[in-house]
C-alpha cells in the first residue's frame, strides 16, 4: 500500500479518512431519510387532496339537491302568493262595484 503520509501526519490522515467515510455514510443515510420523508409527505398530500375532492363532490351534490328543494318551495310560495293576491283583487273589485271602500276589504275595517 502506498503511504502518502508519514510521521505525525499519518495519524491525522487516518482520522481524516475515517471522518470522510463517516461523513459520506452519514450524508447517504440523511439523503435516504430525506427522500423517504419527501415521498411520505407527497403521499399524504395526495391522500388528503383526494379526501377533499371527494368531500367537495358530495357537498356539491348536496347543494344541488338543496337548491332543487329550495326552488320547489319558492315556486309553491309564489303560487300561494299569486292565489292570495288574486283573491284580494277580486274582493277589491267587488268592493268598488258595491260602492264601498277597497281599504275596508284589505284591512278589515
Amino acid at each position: 500500500m502506498l503511504k502518502l503520509f508519514t510521521g505525525p501526519y499519518a495519524m491525522l490522515a487516518k482520522f481524516g479518512t475515517g471522518l470522510l467515510i463517516f461523513a459520506v455514510l452519514a450524508f447517504g443515510v440523511w439523503r435516504w431519510l430525506d427522500s423517504y420523508g419527501d415521498r411520505r409527505y407527497k403521499e399524504g398530500v395526495a391522500a388528503t387532496d383526494m379526501k377533499w375532492e371527494k368531500a367537495s363532490a358530495a357537498l356539491k351534490a348536496q347543494a344541488a339537491q338543496s337548491a332543487g328543494k329550495a326552488d320547489d318551495a319558492a315556486a309553491n310560495r309564489l303560487t300561494e302568493h299569486l292565489a292570495q293576491a288574486t283573491k284580494e283583487q277580486e274582493k277589491v273589485d267587488d268592493a268598488i262595484a258595491n260602492g264601498s271602500s277597497p281599504l275596508d276589504v284589505l284591512f278589515g275595517g
